[in-house]
């Protein structure tokens, strides 16, 4: 990048002599060395040259790229000659730029490439977990001796703390796991071999952490009345039948924590969850209740009185100092034995809603929001009271559970509303008349969208609450109102900026901090009242960060899921690079916050010049472009808002076809339907890893009389490859009505040097319930098996 003197002077003045042109200066990092692992690397920028303003010569070196396990650090950045060790076999790149008087060179680069005679052993692993995680260990960046060929046999060893049985699922694999049953430390140790010669162990610990369990709450209603109820269900969410107008005890005590942590407890008339958004009332009549939506209950215990007939849910959420937990309690209120019957009241629309209307060629539709306390289903009638005198009115004579008409004249619009019982006594409203204007320009509601960007933070931090995607269709200008309607016991916490775009308040206590928004504009209008919409946030004492259990790079299989295979991340290695011109998909498994907190994920890469595509993903799992050859790193990194977890950093190699150093494996698939595929088409291939070990099922459907076939290719690069012990096998109900086998390759082929070969994976069995397999080896790479099982299933 040029200094801002230097671009000043590339643009030129106005007339006169422009000057003797100026030249940046050059940075040379040197030439490229070969060392052995172990080696100190001493890096050289003395051929730098200066810029055409001179002055003394700044150097800045960054370490660009370096192996899997490497832990290299440069000695200095600021000078001539850094030092640093190669302390792993394979590719180091430093980037070197120096600046003087005259402004900043381009950056020049260098290559150094460290040699080993032994194999090097290479664990990549999460140095933390979570108790009952699942941990990967990776091994398949260990390396053999440079310049060898042939596979690395694996032995790893698990010290699990005293108590544990947790167990390596498979002590010689690349990439074994185990279950973490025990808190504490757990110590693997690698060792490769290549050849009869071993590696030095390499050790890493994994430290194991408890995982705060949430509460499980439980809504009951204790009395109705006075009176014990029943539930008419066994299990929760618990369901309720009494009458209305009595005093409801609603009780959470038989809540429990399998932590044993004490419990705070909150019951809400309006459903919400972490975050923010638009509520759902629960009330089947919110309209006919003085039970205000937004009303908050705190305690083990609630009492309210129910005042309208319907449908209620009534929703608790349970806090144990770090997590919640909700669920609800769900009950219905009937008129009272020997009560009057209570008129309906009619009501075409809430009270905040516009009375004024786009003049359009299109309808306009009116539903109305009348009710009757006693719940009773209403049948609506309307009519015209008055009209523009130009405009011709629809009949309304036979809407009865809405109303539309369009709005083609400008003027007042009147419509008389009744509404009726729809059961036996048949009694109406009182007349409800509204009032409408149909205008060219008319003034629209705003908006009211509430988010918080940071849901959870520690006490003492500011819960922020956010209106920035409210709107208003006029483009007015917006005033906002935010309500603080919940906070902790004990808190003291006052939202500030209660009329800004962003309020916030400063946690004070552990525990929920609720608040909701409404927006008017400058001519009035407001946002809809009948809507609850909320932010809601918490504050805790103390916080776990959040754990990765693996993450990595698979060629993607985008058009059917079943035909990308993610969980290994074998493709990028120096042995299988990933052959570039495909997307690559970056997955995170296994993450996990211990205290459940919501997380924020970020896939930062770097990449070859040119390749283009995007720096950062801000998701668990993303595409990237692989356009260009060379060496990518794909960090992975997930916060809670307080912590972070500990960065996944996977390196991977992508080269042209023609580069690749072994024998590719690649799936045959085009369309949706990958199956449709056949050897010899020219169709969409997708990389997979060697060894290749596949279960996928498929969906039987008779009537297609659809028979199984899966489509592979083999190329052979750097050498001939040799098939052994190719085979089949087949089992389950439906066997014998047909065969299983391998179409276009034999046992004992050979597939010579810059030649493919397509196969297909055949099974004409035709009843449901069967599996099929097949399986072959290489006999140049032992570690090259292949193996897929099909499961046949009837399609439901």
């Amino acid at each position: 990048m040029l200094s801002l003197p230097v671009a000043l002077a590339a643009c030129g003045g106005g007339g006169g002599d422009d000057g003797p042109s100026r030249t940046a200066p050059v940075a040379k990092a040197g030439a490229a060395q070969t060392v052995k692992m172990g080696s100190v690397v001493t890096l050289d920028g003395g051929a730098s040259v200066n810029g055409s303003e001179g002055g003394a010569l700044v150097y800045a070196w960054s370490m660009t790229q370096q192996p899997p396990g490497s832990g290299a650090i440069l000695s200095a950045a600021d000078v001539m000659q850094p030092r640093f060790t190669a302390d792993m076999p394979g590719h180091y790149k430093a980037s070197l730029t120096v600046s003087d008087n005259t402004g900043a060179s381009v950056p020049d680069t260098v290559t150094i490439t460290a040699t080993t005679d032994v194999p090097v052993a290479v664990i990549e692993a999460p140095g933390q977990a979570s108790l009952g995680q699942t941990v990967i260990l990776d091994g398949s960046g260990s390396v053999a001796p440079t310049g060898s060929t042939g596979s690395l046999q694996y032995q790893w060893t698990l010290v699990a703390p005293e108590g544990s049985q947790a167990v390596l699922n498979d002590a010689a694999a690349a990439k074994p796991s185990f279950v973490a049953d025990k808190e504490g430390r757990y110590q693997v140790t690698l060792s490769v071999s290549h050849n009869g010669q071993a590696s030095e162990p390499r050790q890493l610990e994994v430290n194991i952490k408890t995982t705060n369990r949430p509460p499980v709450p439980v809504a009951k209603v204790l009395t109705a009345g006075g009176a014990a109820v029943t539930p008419t269900n066994d299990e929760p969410p618990y369901r309720y039948q009494f009458e209305r107008g009595v005093p409801v005890v609603l009780d959470a005590s038989a809540s429990t924590d399998p932590d044993g942590d004490k419990l705070s407890y909150r019951w809400y008339l309006f459903h919400n969850s972490p975050g923010a958004g638009y509520s759902v009332v629960g009330l089947s009549q919110p309209q006919a209740s003085r039970q205000s939506p937004e009303q908050v209950f705190a305690g083990e215990k609630m009492t309210f009185t129910p005042d309208v007939s319907g449908d209620w849910s009534v929703q608790l959420i349970a806090f144990d100092g770090t997590t919640t937990a909700d669920t609800s309690v769900k009950f219905k209120t009937t008129k009272p034995a020997g009560v009057p019957n209570s008129k309906p009241v009619a009501r075409l629309l809430p009270p905040e809603a516009p009375r004024d209307i786009q003049r359009s060629s299109d309808p306009v539709w009116l539903s109305p929001v009348s009710y009757d306390v006693d719940g009773e289903a209403l049948t609506h009638y309307f009519r015209w009271v008055e009209t523009p005198a130009d405009f011709t009115p629809p009949d309304l004579s036979e809407q009865h559970s809405f109303m539309s008409f369009t709005p083609t004249k400008l003027g007042k619009y009147v419509i008389e509303l009744i509404s009726e019982e729809a059961g036996g006594s048949k009694l109406r409203s009182d007349p409800e008349l509204t009032e409408l204007t149909v205008k060219d320009a008319p003034n629209r509601a705003p908006t009211a969208i509430t988010t918080i960007k940071i849901q959870t933070v520690l006490i003492g931090d500011r819960l922020v609450f956010d209106a920035t995607g409210s709107a208003d269709m006029d483009g007015d200008e917006l005033f906002y109102q935010w309500t603080l309607i919940d906070r902790p016991d004990d808190s003291k916490a006052v939202l500030q900026n209660s009329d800004k775009i962003a309020s916030y308040v400063v946690t004070d206590k552990p525990g929920i901090y609720m608040a909701t928004l409404v927006v008017t504009d400058s001519k009035g209008a407001r946002s809809k009242a009948s809507h609850v919409m909320y932010a809601r946030g918490q504050a805790k004492s103390k916080n776990n960060p959040p754990v990765v259990a693996a993450a990595g790079q698979c060629v993607d299989g985008s058009f059917h899921n079943k035909y990308t295979v993610c969980p290994d991340f074998a493709l990028g290695s120096e042995d299988q690079p990933i052959v570039a011109g495909v997307q690559v998909r970056l997955q995170a498994n296994g993450v996990i916050d211990p205290d459940s907190d919501n997380l924020y994920h970020l896939w930062s890469l770097e990449q070859p010049e040119g390749n283009g595509s995007a720096d950062a993903i801000l998701s668990q799992s993303g595409l990237i472009k692989v356009e260009k050859p060379g060496m990518y790193t794909a960090t992975f990194v997930t916060s809670d808002g307080m912590a972070r977890s500990e960065p996944v950093v996977k390196h991977f190699k992508a080269v042209e076809r023609q580069n690749f150093p072994t024998l590719l494996l690649e799936f045959n698939a085009t369309g949706a339907k990958p199956e449709a595929a056949q050897p010899g088409s020219d169709n969409v291939r997708i990389q997979q890893a060697l060894p290749h070990s596949h279960q996928i099922y498929t969906n039987f459907n008779a009537a297609s009389n659809w028979n199984k076939s899966l489509f592979y290719t083999l190329t052979a690069f750097g050498g001939d490859y040799t098939v052994t012990g190719l085979g089949t096998s087949q089992s389950g109900d439906g066997t014998g009505d047909g065969k299983v086998y391998v179409d276009g390759l034999e046992n004992g082929q050979i597939i010579r040097q810059g030649t493919s070969v397509r196969f297909a994976l055949r099974d004409t069995n035709t009843s449901p319930n069967t599996d099929a397999e097949w399986f072959f080896e290489i006999q140049e790479r032992p570690d090259f098996r292949f193996h897929v099982k099909n499961g046949f299933k009837p399609k439901k």
